[in-house]
């Protein structure tokens, strides 16, 4: 556990640094809920060797991170990026993205404390209330987003369907329901750094459609995107510093897949389900209502934690590239392409299953892996864009430098840890 102040900084940039990497390459290489896992599962276990959690937590933690952080990517909010990049309207703008980054966080944080936690509350709990957060977006939605009572999207241009209002309603249930002060603590402290994040990162935008309006090499919606996933990831990395003990403490639970034909059937139709079913139940909120099943199901089957947290986000980003590739950029057909997201997603899978039976625990692996390949797919999007249309490609060298601060600070948890009393 980090016990001087330099190792505090460490505590506080790498969740922050990781989360901001993560949150970009989610700008580039995944989209809506689903690419929302990336910066959810890689805050969640950079916190989660930062605090030297055993592997059972660690898992169970990154799969709620990722799921639960996915949650506010329901909410639509590129008009309202267009309102921060007008002038009559930029305060208007702005505010919307303060108010949609802030409940952001607010939800967000909940169901991460929830994941480090699990042990404080029960069962029929965490079900209950996930079930009662659905309902309460449900209403939050019919009832406010809906009617468009406040509105932060363009009502005369294709009018977007909001929901955050609903996803509020949402985390209110969340912590009526847990009453417990670390999860208060890390949603209250997330939803500041959601408002800030992104209300602020939102600046950037201003100033290149406003004033830098020649400016086309300035990066502007990427660096609210880094703005944002830094405030998000700092906040939840001072929440967790003040309860790092007891998170610390939360007692080890197995997660070791059992080897059998069936072990492998359930993970891949799980998965399955629940991409599929995230995009295609028909609601406003297809991804809150399968996030919600697959943390009851957590419950049960513990072993399909690391596969939702690593792998689920793994196939989501491999499905981007090929659908970007081969439907947008026409450079394959698209069966190259689903052959692609099911060799890559099987491999992944099979990678990661190898190293689940190994010692020691497999949580810096874990991270490692989650950086690489979401690197490797970036770095591949990338050739494909200059191949298509050659151009200079700004955003790239920002994931590059983001990706060595990351690994920099991520090799700073390697250190062992210091013996008791020392």
């Amino acid at each position: 556990m980090p016990q001087n102040p330099t190792d505090r900084l460490t505590f506080l940039l790498f969740p922050a640094v990781a989360m901001s990497l993560g949150w970009a390459l989610r700008g580039f290489i995944g989209g809506g809920p689903l690419g929302a896992m990336i910066p959810g599962a890689m805050v969640t276990l950079a916190l989660a060797l930062l605090l030297r959690l055993p592997q059972g937590v660690a898992a169970r933690a990154a799969a709620f991170g990722a799921v639960g952080i996915g949650f506010g990517g329901e909410m639509t909010y590129g008009q309202t990026v267009g309102f921060a990049g007008q002038a009559e309207t930029m305060w208007f703008g702005l505010l919307g993205l303060a108010v949609k980054g802030g409940i952001w966080g607010f939800t967000g944080g909940a169901v991460v404390a929830i994941g480090f936690l699990r042990s404080a509350f029960t069962s029929r709990r965490i079900v209950t209330a996930f079930t009662l957060m659905t309902a309460a977006c449900y209403l939050g939605w019919r009832y406010f987003n809906h009617p468009k009572l406040i509105y932060f999207s363009n009502l005369a241009d294709r009018p977007r369907e909001e929901m955050w209002f609903g996803l509020f309603c949402a985390g209110v249930v969340l912590l009526a329901a847990f009453h417990h002060r670390a999860v208060t603590t890390f949603a209250l402290y997330a939803a500041l750094g959601g408002f800030l994040g992104f209300g602020g990162g939102g600046l950037f935008i201003s100033l290149h459609r406003i004033v830098m309006t020649e400016a086309g090499w300035f990066m502007s919606w990427k660096s609210m995107e880094y703005s944002f996933g830094f405030g998000f990831g700092l906040t939840l990395a001072i929440a967790a510093w003040k309860f790092r003990h007891l998170l610390a403490a939360e007692p080890d639970e197995d997660v070791t897949p059992p080897s059998t034909p069936e072990t492998f059937a359930a993970v891949v139709f799980t998965l399955f389900a629940a991409v599929f079913l995230s995009e295609n139940l028909r609601t406003r909120f297809d991804y809150l209502i399968v996030g919600a099943v697959l943390m009851g199901l957590l419950l049960a089957v513990r072993w399909l934690s690391w596969h939702i947290a690593l792998t689920m986000t793994f196939a989501c980003f491999a499905w981007d590239l090929a659908e970007n590739v081969c439907l947008q950029m026409q450079l394959a057909p698209m069966l190259a392409g689903w052959f692609f997201v099911a060799a890559s997603s099987l491999a992944f899978f099979y990678t990661l299953d190898q190293r689940l039976r190994r010692d020691p625990p497999p949580v810096h692996f874990a991270f490692a892996l989650l950086l690489w390949t979401s690197m490797a797919v970036a770095t591949a999007k990338t050739i494909a864009q200059l191949i298509a249309k050659p151009y200079f490609a700004y955003e790239y060298p920002m994931f590059v430098v983001a990706a060595a601060a990351t690994l920099w600070l991520f090799r700073q948890t390697s250190v062992p840890a210091p013996e008791p009393g020392a």
